[in-house]
């Protein structure tokens, strides 16, 4: 329906016939009123507002309410400018701008000023750290001489990207604050132009499903004595290190064919770089270097260059702790073995079902091998 039909449609309904007549003084008084309604362009004053105000029935909670909304509402333009200028998807920067103006509604007025001033004043702006490193998310935005509260807000702050998948907490306001982070499009980011993957607690690097079929290969050679159903979840590194230290005879076979199971699983390349430098005598060995096979296989799967693992999230301590390597695959398995052999990451037991085990900031979210 093109705009005559829709103006003769709303012309015929306010008519008494329903059948509008020009030479009709009523039908054509009703197309003037028509017409003037459509091509007046009342713009309002202040003083529309305050008489609205006056004249409509509030509370108090609500009046606070309404002052802190008018207050925070010239906020808009800065952050919706900050959403822009970070490549958020254009599907979702008046969602993000939106909900990130409603964080600061209630907050004082001169810290959202402050936050106002170092969105639109480039050289307060400062860059995340790209050393590898482990810190606190608070303590790490604070530099950015935000106040506490807004810092808070921001770190805390969840939300779904253009195509509906989460975006946990840090990572809008990491984008948002830190000069050298911007989105990368699909909810990922980029620091300094190169892909960076964030993680929460608990969270999967890919898939935990694939079948290496492990003990369809190890099982006739005798591991099934080691590997019984009473111990499955979580001994499969200390059933290997027993069954090796009873079958020496059988030690290359016994360790060739757990590197054609991880061949199943893993790029060929994370098992090439890792597989050699496990011990085999050794628990510890044996879990942590399954733990970053998996690791370095997702990174090459995934192309990102940088990566940051922090404790929000379900079962998660949720204070702001992470680590945060960068480099190719190689370089940030390397990296991450510190911080698993220290315990300020920890993965998820591997299993024979579960060669990819899940990540997280935080000692003992997951049940350990014994």
């Amino acid at each position: 329906m093109n705009i005559t039909d829709k103006l003769y449609t709303e012309w015929a309904w306010r008519t008494e016939s329903g059948v509008p007549d020009i030479n009709n003084p009523k039908d054509k008084a009703i197309l003037d009123r028509l017409l003037s309604e459509l091509t007046e362009n009342k713009t309002n004053s202040k003083q529309d507002i305050i008489d609205y105000i006056k004249s409509t029935d509030l509370d108090q909670e609500q009046i606070d309410k309404l002052y802190n909304r008018v207050r925070n509402f010239t906020n808009y333009r800065a952050i919706r400018s900050t959403v822009s200028n970070k490549n958020f998807h254009s599907k979702i920067q008046k969602q993000y701008s939106l909900e990130i103006q409603g964080l600061l509604e209630d907050l004082p007025d001169e810290d959202n000023k402050k936050l106002v001033e170092y969105l639109q004043n480039e050289s307060q702006q400062i860059d995340f750290p790209t050393q590898n490193h482990n810190g606190n998310l608070f303590t790490t935005i604070k530099k950015t001489g935000l106040p506490n509260n807004v810092v808070t807000a921001l770190a805390r702050h969840t939300a779904q990207d253009e195509g509906k998948k989460g975006v946990g907490m840090g990572e809008i306001a990491l984008a948002f604050l830190f000069k050298n982070i911007d989105s990368a499009g699909k909810g990922d980011l980029a620091l300094n132009g190169k892909e960076f993957e964030i993680k929460g607690a608990g969270a999967r690097l890919g898939s935990t499903k694939e079948s290496s079929g492990i003990l369809d290969l190890l099982n006739p050679l005798g591991f099934e004595e080691y590997y019984t159903a009473a111990n499955r979840r979580g001994s499969l590194s200390l059933a290997l290190v027993n069954f090796l230290k009873d079958n020496k005879d059988k030690e290359k076979e016994i360790k060739d064919v757990v590197r054609q199971a991880l061949l199943k699983v893993h790029n060929s390349e994370s098992v090439n770089t890792l597989f050699s430098s496990i011990d085999f005598s050794s628990f510890d060995s044996i879990k942590t270097h399954l733990q970053l096979m998996h690791f370095h296989s997702y990174a090459l799967k995934e192309k990102f260059e940088y990566f940051l693992a922090h404790d929000f999230g379900a079962g998660g301590t949720d204070v702001g702790n992470y680590i945060f390597v960068g480099g190719n695959a190689t370089a940030m398995a390397k990296a991450l073995k510190p911080f698993v052999e220290s315990g300020k990451v920890n993965f998820e037991t591997p299993r024979a079902n579960l060669l990819g085990p899940r990540i997280s900031v935080k000692e003992g979210l997951f049940e350990d091998e014994e």
